[in-house]
């Protein structure tokens, strides 16, 4: 951006009115130190402990929008640690994000997928994976009942994608070293 022919590189700045403070804060940190702050049991006690992951999923989308494919993978990798460290899922409002922002062919909407595919099948009628949201969220996204359509056709056991090899979901190459492979972050 700041070296192409880019009016960024012109200006040396860059303005991103849509992107959240949060989320850019987390950025810094990853530019910086090459990781996010760590989550404390105290911070996931709060009852608006879901911000954590609506972050991870929106520094995700901020990520793509960079073309940042290692950032991509360790928010990615960072956000299934911490929804299985903390025996969290991805609410339909976090997965309606994933969509709104993501690329079509994101591991991000993946993820997403295999999530609502699993809680689908396997859930019972949890306060954030209740029936009428998970229609809701087929009706309002229509990637996403697309995506559905199509994994329902591929998979013949359910699997919890927090617990699948996090490179299921990595935008590295296939065959590429993963630099996140068995990590928890």
């Amino acid at each position: 951006m700041f070296t192409g022919g880019f009016t960024e590189s012109a200006t040396f700045s860059a303005y991103h009115p849509e992107d959240d403070p949060e989320v850019f804060s987390l950025f810094l940190e990853w530019v910086y130190g090459r990781q996010f702050a760590p989550v404390t049991e105290a911070n996931m006690k709060e009852p608006s402990n879901s911000h954590f992951f609506m972050y991870r999923v929106k520094l995700y989308i901020f990520a793509e929008k960079l073309c940042l494919d290692e950032l991509c993978d360790y928010t990615i990798t960072n956000l299934m640690s911490l929804l299985q460290q903390y025996a969290r899922s991805p609410t339909v409002q976090q997965m309606r994000e994933a969509y709104k922002g993501s690329a079509v062919d994101s591991p991000m909407r993946k993820f997403m997928c295999y999530n609502f595919y699993l809680h689908l099948k396997t859930g019972v009628e949890a306060s954030h994976w209740m029936s009428k949201a998970l229609s809701d969220a087929l009706v309002a996204v229509p990637d996403l009942c697309f995506d559905f359509m199509k994994l329902s056709r591929e998979v013949n056991r359910v699997e919890n994608p927090k617990r699948m090899a996090k490179c299921a979901f990595h935008k590295h190459a296939e065959g590429e070293e993963c630099a996140y492979k068995g990590i928890m972050l």
